[in-house]
């Protein structure tokens, strides 16, 4: 389905009822907004197994962001985060969707968080795993170092892999080798739900991905922004993974008002962190949606 917001059309998928007939009751669950990482390289479809079993106890949306996926936009001067954050606040307005709870993983987490700052009053929940407040270029790139070498692979190879991936240009190829060569150094193998490895390659805009990986992602910093988030956030974060690593999940946290924010650290577990512990992180978030008081 499409909705038009603003300059361009958002396609969506729903996942579960919002209302369930209770006798002379009616209850009403909350709608989660799930947004997906891999801005350009991933569409939403990836993230249905895992997160559409949350439809139990929330009305599961999935959105493409503009620019990937279905949702078609060429305009390049509307691809940034600022932009991303605007437009989920712009598609709930469309469907009137009062206090989501707005889901994301990885750059997901990033829009996520670009919309609360924007609208702080707005979202009911934030749910994010594997994101950032800002990248360390530096760190990631010596985190690839030190893995190579722990598995007697080559260094420079694969920080170069990982270098022309924040600074182009971004082929097919690289893109391949970066996500099989580079990211299977990191943690262990985990339970295969999130389809990574089968994203439709019609629907790959590379042209976007190389803009914000090789731009904004290495500029944007919400370290001093997120002070004034008003709605409880669950964040979960492995201590695997060159570009969400432990020490920056760390620096996330501590940009949210302590009051406010929740989290749990799995082990030997790189991104997505909830495929090495699926039972334990189902169970995480479920409860958590259900603290809400909406259900």
């Amino acid at each position: 389905m499409y909705i038009d917001v603003g300059d361009t059309k958002i396609f969506f998928e729903v996942y579960g009822s919002k209302l369930i007939p209770a006798g002379a009751d009616t209850i009403v669950k909350p709608t989660l907004i799930f947004l997906h990482g891999g801005v350009g390289f991933f569409d939403h479809t990836v993230y249905i197994d895992y997160w559409s079993q949350f439809a139990d106890v929330a009305e599961v949306i999935f959105l493409d962001f503009r620019g990937s996926g279905r949702s078609i936009c060429d305009n390049q001067s509307t691809w940034n985060l600022k932009q991303w954050g605007q437009d989920i606040y712009d598609f709930c307005q469309r469907l009137h969707i009062e206090k989501p709870i707005l889901a994301g993983i990885s750059f997901g987490g990033m829009a996520a968080m670009s919309c609360s700052i924007q609208y702080p009053d707005f979202p009911g929940a934030m749910v994010m795993t594997d994101t950032d407040v800002y990248i360390d270029q530096e760190h990631m790139l010596n985190l690839v170092q030190k893995k190579a070498i722990e598995n007697n692979q080559s260094p420079d190879e694969l920080v170069n892999i990982t270098k022309q991936i924040l600074s182009g240009p971004i082929t097919e190829d690289i893109s391949e080798k970066y996500f099989s060569d580079v990211l299977n150094l990191f943690g262990n193998p985990p339970e295969i739900l999130d389809k990574f490895n089968n994203p439709d390659p019609k629907l790959l805009n590379l042209q976007l991905g190389e803009l914000f990986l090789t731009g904004e992602l290495l500029t944007f910093d919400y370290r001093d922004k997120l002070k004034g988030t008003q709605c409880p956030v669950l964040f979960l974060s492995g201590d695997q993974g060159p570009m969400h690593s432990i020490k920056t999940a760390k620096e996330l946290i501590a940009a949210f008002p302590e009051d406010k924010i929740q989290y749990k650290f799995f082990e030997n577990a790189k991104p997505a962190c909830y495929e090495f512990y699926p039972e334990e992180s189902l169970e995480i978030i479920r409860n958590f949606i259900e603290s809400l008081n909406y259900c």
